[in-house]
């Protein structure tokens, strides 16, 4: 059962040291991913969870594999109009490194920003990210040059 698990006492008893209990589907991602396996990606949370995890345990070829994803997931999106998962890019890629990401994502909300601007849920995800030391620099370019396109494109 799962009382074992907390009580501290399962390991001695049988030898085996549990990781996560229960494991995280991510975590057993990433573990068949190390075997050689494919690994199936469904949504944009599980490929955000899944690179969070390569970036902590620095499995670069693992963190590109769900970088791929996220890019054919924001391909998909821009043809939709689903800004939402651009926002949602545009801060995972802001707190760990997914350079192609973050430049495309990036791109999706600036050249968005009013539709991303009324839609609240969405707009608080970047000002949520942008108060975050990293992010901050990154929202206050965005905003210039989405100013800066606004004022051109009134010229």
């Amino acid at each position: 059962g799962g009382m074992e698990c907390a009580s501290g006492f399962e390991e001695a008893r049988t030898g085996v040291v549990s990781l996560a209990c229960p494991m995280s589907a991510a975590f057993e991602h990433m573990c068949q991913f190390l075997m050689g396996h494919d690994v199936q990606l469904e949504t944009f949370d599980d490929a955000a969870e899944l690179a969070k995890l390569a970036d902590e345990y620095l499995v670069p070829s693992l963190t590109a594999y769900c970088e791929r994803f996220l890019m054919h997931l924001l391909i998909e999106a821009g043809r939709s109009g689903k800004h939402r998962t651009a926002v949602d890019c545009f801060v995972l890629s802001s707190t760990i490194p997914l350079s192609n990401l973050l430049r495309a994502s990036r791109r999706m909300v600036v050249d968005h920003f009013d539709k991303i601007s009324v839609d609240q849920e969405s707009f608080d995800g970047l000002l949520e990210t942008t108060s975050a030391t990293t992010g901050w620099p990154i929202m206050r370019d965005v905003l210039n040059e989405r100013k800066a396109l606004l004022g051109s494109g009134k010229s």
